[in-house]
């Protein structure tokens, strides 16, 4: 059975379809108003361009003119010592990545015992750089351009020749910068040429493309082309064209645009904002219907969360509803768990004359940690009737708890034993916080926390406890120290306020920040007149065991 799609009401179809029509128009005017203007546009494109391209060349072109400055100085000092000069032009090619030679030609007979001719050049072939005397009657550089040119031209300023084509470079255009060597007499000796091929400006020419497919060129004042960014010589049909000159180095920079790319994005950009309009239009419709489904959603959410805080709190009651608050006198307890429910946990139980208490933490927090405490109480208050002793006790939680534990959820507790009537105190510290005994801190060593080994065997101790948990909202903890003064300044007061103090100084100390952890407090306070056990002893040996139960009491 097919599912049929419910259909577009008439209405709505009438409205998509005027919506479009009005989009269609509207891009329409908008593409006829933006292609008067793309001319104007295209030609600040282009000059910023060219602008770019002629400052690069221009500053990497301005360093082979300061190379050869700078060398300039250093070739006056050591004209006494012509063959150290290459010395010199082998620095000037490991300073100047951009050179590709470096040139020092002296007039004619300058050096009469170097002959008619003297031109020591160093060049780069591959990795390498390789020195040469190129002067000679094959090598005539007195008729050359570069030479020509630069003798005469000005000592401060020197002069960039025409770019010439040279085989040896590996068929590759040259341009040369020619700088004339004048002596201490203010005559000239010699030239130094510093040339820089123009192949590398490839990489700069091609990085100005401001539409697709746009060509940049570098040509000389005759017009040939010395540097294309293109593969081709030829110049696409039906382009913009913009020029710019190089500084004055008889070079310039012509960069062409074809229309059809500054036309087409314009297009582009038309189709794709009715594209998205149409889009837009779509997902309103959907968000629309989608957001009333989620507010519907939405509503259920929040009833189900309302029945979860329900439970929460009959699961408040029922935890707090475990623990008693029948409290003898001199014992008093409080617990504040940090959610609704937690895993902190406190009891008590008389029997025989003797006070048996309890308080713990269970790892975790939520609702697996008040399960788990739960059943710690719950065993706690079975095994008190049968144990005469706290490690006991522990010991049989500890192996309860450890049967089934695949959580490894561990519980940290102390267990104690007050005997009023002697002011004796038994304890076992099970992973608990170290106790205070009288304001002071007891400094025992607790065993490990209930849960872990079924089979470890506890130990007996003695202490009292309380929070050290607490954070400041500077996140510091509260610690033993702090809690060490509440008690002390706290000294002689009944269990019960002695632990309304303790909570309401660990508020104040959290400065109104969230609970990090659950936090109970227990307060046992011995104000019977104690009474120093006695025993008199008959000289019989069965009079021992009399003796072992009251020492081990």
């Amino acid at each position: 059975m097919k599912m049929k799609l419910p259909s577009m009401p008439k209405s709505d179809k009438l409205s998509v379809l005027l919506i479009m029509a009005v989009i269609i128009v509207a891009l329409g005017v908008q593409y006829f108003i933006e292609v008067s203007k793309d001319e104007d546009v295209a030609h600040q494109l282009m000059q910023r361009e060219l602008r770019i391209v002629e400052q690069q060349l221009f500053f990497d072109l301005y360093d082979a003119g300061n190379a050869a400055n700078v060398l300039r100085p250093a070739v006056l000092r050591m004209l006494h010592h012509p063959d150290s000069l290459t010395v010199l032009t082998r620095g000037m090619l490991r300073n100047y990545p951009s050179v590709t030679a470096v040139c020092i030609a002296f007039e004619p007979d300058y050096f009469p015992e170097k002959g008619h001719w003297f031109e020591l050049v160093s060049h780069r072939v591959g990795d390498k750089i390789v020195d040469e005397q190129a002067g000679g009657p094959q090598h005539d550089y007195f008729k050359l351009e570069w030479y020509r040119e630069g003798i005469i031209a000005d000592r401060n300023r020197g002069r960039w020749v025409r770019p010439y084509y040279v085989e040896e470079y590996g068929g590759r255009y040259v341009s040369t910068f020619s700088l004339p060597i004048h002596d201490d007499e203010d005559r000239p000796v010699g030239v130094i040429a510093i040339d820089v091929t123009l192949d590398w400006l490839e990489g700069i020419l091609k990085g100005a493309e401001p539409y697709k497919g746009s060509v940049c060129r570098l040509i000389d004042v005759a017009g040939n082309v010395l540097v294309t960014s293109s593969t081709s010589l030829a110049i696409p049909d039906n382009c913009f064209t913009d020029s710019m000159k190089v500084g004055n180095y008889n070079m310039q920079v012509i960069l062409s645009c074809p229309q059809s790319a500054i036309y087409g994005e314009t297009l582009l950009v038309d189709v794709v904002m009715f594209f998205l309009l149409l889009i837009c239009i779509v997902l309103i419709l959907y968000i629309v219907r989608r957001n009333i489904r989620d507010m519907s959603r939405l509503d259920e959410a929040e009833e189900n969360q309302r029945m979860i805080q329900s439970e929460m709190k009959v699961a408040h009651n029922i935890q707090m509803g475990i623990l008693r608050t029948d409290f003898p006198e001199g014992l008093s307890a409080r617990l504040m768990p940090m959610k609704d429910v937690g895993g902190d946990l406190y009891d008590f139980f008389e029997k025989d004359g003797m006070l048996w208490f309890i308080v713990g933490d269970v790892s975790g927090k939520g609702v697996s940690a008040a399960m788990m405490m739960g059943t710690t109480v719950t065993l706690f208050r079975s095994a008190v009737r049968r144990c005469n002793a706290p490690d006991e006790i522990v010991g049989e939680l500890n192996s309860l708890l450890s049967e089934h534990n695949p959580g490894m959820m561990f519980v940290t507790a102390f267990v104690g034993r007050l005997d009023r009537r002697h002011g004796l105190l038994s304890y076992c510290c099970a992973g608990h916080n170290p106790p205070l005994l009288d304001g002071r801190v007891m400094d025992i060593e607790p065993d490990i926390p209930i849960g872990f080994q079924g089979d470890y065997r506890f130990h007996r101790h003695s202490c009292l406890f309380g929070i050290t948990e607490a954070r400041s909202a500077q996140h510091q903890l509260m610690g033993l120290q702090r809690l060490h003064d509440i008690v002390a300044e706290r000294s002689g007061e009944t269990a019960t306020n002695t632990a309304n103090r303790i909570l309401e100084a660990t508020c104040r100390f959290a400065e109104g920040q969230a609970q990090a952890d659950d936090m109970a407090v227990m307060c046992v306070v011995n104000s019977q007149p104690q009474q120093h056990p006695s025993l008199t002893l008959s000289n019989t040996l069965s009079e021992l065991t009399r003796a072992k139960t009251l020492l081990a009491r």
